[in-house]
């Protein structure tokens, strides 16, 4: 689970109505292993009230040692396994930046493509306006994220694609309290093929603990 997760099936969401209601609820829904304490101070009370069952605790180990196994945590030093010598030089090999394109590309949403728009051709000299003030950034991350292998902006990477690009913020930033970019991103828009609106959150709308 995410860290407190469990905690607050209860003490925030009032789903459960006991801690160990909530160690219940989780279990049979499929949570194997809980970031907190919850589950460690109310598993045993649950079990003894009936809440929890042998074959939910089994489920859960099973999972849990299965992952461990498969690491080779149990086959004496795990530095002579299989991943015992993966580090921070492993991360952007060839290898693991096509995994992470792949993971990219199939977590993707697109929303409408009405008469295949996409994907634009990009051999046939077309024309895009990029308006947005997250375009220019290679920040685009969240809180957790890692340090990328070869940063690039969403309008640096946009380029290739086009003969010619533009671009234009349309808001100073994120909050976008002010129009006065407005008239320079609709010139520009008038004037493209196609135009990419970089629509989005920062850090400093939405993080942990910080819900817009």
């Amino acid at each position: 689970s995410d860290c407190d997760a469990v905690a607050t099936v209860y003490e925030y969401q009032h789903y459960a109505k006991s801690p160990e209601e909530a160690v219940a609820d989780v279990l049979k829904a499929g949570v194997d292993i809980n970031c907190g304490t919850y589950m460690l101070r109310h598993t045993e009370s649950a079990v003894k009230q009936g809440m929890v069952k042998e074959d939910n605790l089994n489920r859960a180990l099973f999972n849990l040692f299965s992952v461990q196994m498969r690491l080779g945590l149990f086959n004496g030093d795990p530095k002579k396994d299989k991943f015992g010598k993966l580090g921070p030089k492993d991360v952007c090999t060839p290898e693991h930046k096509k995994l992470a394109l792949e993971a990219a590309r199939q977590g993707m949403v697109l929303l409408k493509n009405d008469n295949k728009f996409l994907p634009l051709d990009r051999n046939s000299g077309i024309s895009l306006a990029i308006i947005g003030p997250m375009a220019t950034t290679t920040k685009l991350g969240g809180g957790y994220s890692g340090i990328p292998c070869s940063p690039k902006s969403l309008y640096e990477g946009l380029k290739e694609y086009a003969k010619t690009i533009s671009y234009a913020f349309g808001c100073h930033d994120v909050q976008c309290d002010s129009e006065d970019g407005f008239a320079l991103a609709i010139d520009i828009a008038k004037e493209a093929d196609f135009v990419v609106i970089v629509a989005g959150l920062s850090t400093i709308q939405e993080t942990e603990d910080l819900d817009r």
